[in-house]
């Protein structure tokens, strides 16, 4: 993950957190939580792979990176450079955390919405080239089933309910992981 920054202390305490409770449900709080440390650590960095046969890992720096692109920004209001250049160290609040995790979901739901996939980078050496897409899922029916004990034998059988589930056409998430070649032991 990089340097030790507050972005990658809170990533290791949320971590414990879901190990400590068994649960991985989602949480807005952690979520918003993670995307204002994140932003008010200017040292964060992460090793990105950019190998294909064997990993090789760059640097990248995404915080500076989007800090360096708020400048011009700063720059078309009047601001000197000096002055814009504050924005290197300056903190952000934790609204302006909550509204960049806010736009990220957004973006990454409206992105695979377009038939777009996403593919995450490997940032580990053993870690698979993650993606996710957005596809149709077609009408099902299925009978669903109750699992019912045998008075005389006591056996668990599965018995259909008469009932029928309709499930209509729709989206859903698709993941993909594939494997680079440098995890694979080919004979």
């Amino acid at each position: 993950m990089g340097k030790n920054t507050q972005y990658s202390d809170l990533i290791n305490e949320i971590t414990e957190k879901v190990k400590a409770n068994g649960s991985s449900s989602h949480s807005t709080t952690d979520l918003n939580q993670m995307a204002y440390a994140m932003i008010n650590s200017p040292g964060h960095a992460v090793q990105v792979n950019v190998g294909r046969e064997a990993p090789e890992f760059v640097e990248a720096t995404p915080v500076k990176r989007y800090r360096d692109a708020l400048k011009p920004v700063l720059k078309q209001f009047g601001i000197d450079r000096e002055e814009a250049n504050r924005i290197d160290d300056l903190p952000f609040t934790k609204e302006h955390g909550a509204a960049i995790a806010n736009l990220s979901v957004n973006l990454v739901k409206d992105y695979i919405g377009t038939g777009r996939k996403l593919t995450f980078p490997i940032t580990t050496p053993n870690e698979s080239r993650m993606s996710i897409s957005q596809t149709e899922v077609d009408t099902k029916v299925t009978e669903p089933r109750r699992i019912t004990k045998d008075p005389v034998t006591g056996e668990y059988s599965a018995v259909p309910t008469g009932k029928k589930v309709t499930t209509k056409k729709h989206q859903a998430i698709k993941s993909s992981n594939k494997v680079p070649v440098w995890l694979k032991d080919i004979k």
